[in-house]
């Protein structure tokens, strides 16, 4: 899967994508099998980031499990975590599918599995 990832990176850095928003991308073939329908959801950060979601799965009411990356490590500000005792979770704030990812593992500080769980 690392090599997989570092392709989709490689990919998506030749995508010109507008800033300020998350895109839904199809992937080019070779990549498809990587998300449920074969799209990807980019966005270009102000700093240059580029953050990447791959739903692996959808189902019930639009909930999701999935993998979250980032051309470069998050910061300290958009991991976020609530009182009641839910798993932290990813904010990128303003760009709508970013603002709530619950994080299931970590493989560093750039790759995450997520998920998002309507309740």
């Amino acid at each position: 899967m690392e090599e997989a990832l570092k392709r989709v990176v490689e990919w998506i850095s030749r995508q010109d994508l507008e800033q300020g928003r998350v895109h839904e991308i199809g992937l080019p073939d070779s990549l498809v099998g990587l998300s449920h329908n074969g799209k990807i959801y980019a966005a270009h950060l102000p700093d240059g980031r580029r953050c990447l979601l791959l739903k692996k799965h959808v189902g019930w009411k639009g909930n999701f499990e999935g993998l979250f990356f980032c051309t470069r490590p998050l910061l300290r500000e958009e991991f976020m975590s609530r009182d009641n005792g839910e798993r932290p979770f990813i904010c990128i704030q303003g760009y709508g599918l970013f603002e709530e990812l619950y994080i299931r593992s970590s493989r560093d500080q750039s790759v995450f599995e997520v998920y998002f769980d309507l309740n």
